[in-house]
């Protein structure tokens, strides 16, 4: 919520990165990835944020994720900038 807040544009591209983590994340097989996501939403810090990219970064190598879908540095960042380092 503080992200749409203060940036309600900004943000959509971090957005729509998760909900298409969500979505896919709902098919068979990839609850993983869902729950990665989830986990991050839910408690934005280092950890949580690790372990989405590495499940991401595994579905890639296996073709399951394309590149296109892949989120753009700037993206990233923005998402890092709400991730609390512990």
């Amino acid at each position: 919520m503080e992200a749409i807040a203060r940036d309600p544009h900004g943000t959509q591209p971090m957005l729509e990165w998760l909900d298409y983590c969500f979505r896919l994340g709902s098919t068979k097989g990839a609850e993983d990835l869902a729950l990665a996501a989830t986990e991050l939403v839910m408690r934005w810090d280092l950890e949580a944020y690790d372990r989405l990219v590495r499940v991401m970064v595994r579905y890639q190598a296996q073709g399951r994720m394309k590149r296109e879908n892949l989120p753009k540095t700037s993206t990233l960042k923005e998402v890092m900038s709400y991730v609390h380092i512990q």
